[in-house]
């Protein structure tokens, strides 16, 4: 602005304070529109040009020193932020975006790196490994912000399902199944003590029928169907179901077990999942995050082990046997499964 005062010969209203009305007027016009509004109507007030430039250096030197207040909380707060346990990856980054969308404003950059690198300083305990193994394959003196958050995003959201407790519940026929879901439903809101508000499934005929359409509608459950040949819209259950079904594939072909029973070898599996320590839950297990409770491994054995089952009889001979040969095909909640092995 000085300079702008200079140029059209009017600085000396300002220093020493020559009072030329035709130059005031020039001042007038080239400072009112550079200022507030209301530090107008403030300094409209004053007597002379000089009086005027003295209250506008006043508070421009107010309006610095607010700002550097500012950038000292926000740096203040860049540098202690900490993403908790329980926060997702977007929540968090969003934030970290915040501060530094409000220090870019203030004209105090935060750069990519810096900000990469802060993210990734910033992560929970859970992230730890993925936290190391990015550190051994990413330059952070290169790699932005958004990248960073990209690549965490996928990884939590491959690990978002080791949250969960899962329950496996065979089908004679497809049929069933609304009659099964509305007896589930029952069973878990009486458990929990609280209510499914989401149905989540693929469209498979047994998820559309128009009874379980009606249940859903009167029970004030919302049903989200993925669109035809989604799969990826239901990730979460198709990678479980990969998972599970390479587990019942390795089980089965070590133990030389028949193919008619995948469904027992399957459940069992299951309750492994449910018993086995979870990354996303910091290594506690789906059924203690469940239950509020530490589960009883003292029925879980190794899968199609030979056991021997003891014959009640009154009438059993000296030489006859005391116990048949069976072999264990898994455990499920609420019951041990045993078949009667047919090698002699």
């Amino acid at each position: 602005m000085e300079v702008l005062l200079g140029i059209h010969g009017v600085w000396d209203v300002i220093d020493p304070g020559l009072d030329d009305m035709t130059k005031n007027n020039i001042v007038n016009g080239l400072l009112f529109p550079s200022i507030l509004k209301d530090l107008i109507l403030e300094i409209g007030i004053l007597n002379t040009r000089k009086d005027m430039w003295d209250a506008i250096k006043t508070q421009n030197l107010e309006v610095d020193q607010v700002k550097e207040v500012r950038i000292h909380t926000l740096t203040t707060k860049f540098e202690s932020i900490k993403m908790s346990d329980t926060s997702m990856i977007d929540d968090f980054a969003a934030k970290l975006s915040i501060i530094a969308s409000k220090s870019d404003s203030l004209k105090e950059v935060i750069n990519k790196q810096k900000h990469a690198k802060k993210f990734l300083t910033s992560l929970p305990r859970r992230l730890i490994h993925i936290i190391a193994a990015l550190k051994q394959v990413l330059d952070l003196k290169t790699i932005g912000f958004q990248d960073m958050v990209g690549l965490l995003k996928s990884y939590e959201e491959r690990i978002k399902g080791e949250d969960k407790i899962y329950v496996i519940i065979l089908l004679k026929h497809k049929s069933d199944a609304s009659e099964i879901i509305k007896n589930f439903k029952t069973s878990i809101e009486k458990r929990t003590g609280k209510e499914i508000k989401t149905f989540h499934a693929d469209r498979c005929g047994e998820f559309t029928s128009h009874e379980l359409s009606r249940f859903c509608d009167e029970e004030g459950i919302s049903c989200m169907l993925t669109a035809p040949y989604a799969p990826q819209q239901n990730g979460i259950v198709e990678r479980r179901n990969r998972t599970l079904f390479k587990m019942t594939l390795c089980l089965m072909r070590a133990k030389d077990v028949p193919n008619q029973f995948w469904g027992e070898t399957i459940r069992h599996e299951t309750y492994i999942i449910n018993q086995t320590p979870s990354r996303a839950l910091i290594c506690v297990t789906p059924f203690k995050k469940f239950y509020g409770e530490k589960p009883n491994l003292e029925d879980l054995k190794v899968f199609g082990c030979v056991a021997y089952k003891r014959i009640v009889s009154n009438h059993l001979k000296k030489l006859d046997d005391r116990s048949i040969g069976i072999f264990w095909k898994g455990t499920q909640f609420g019951r041990i499964s045993v078949l009667q092995s047919a090698r002699k």
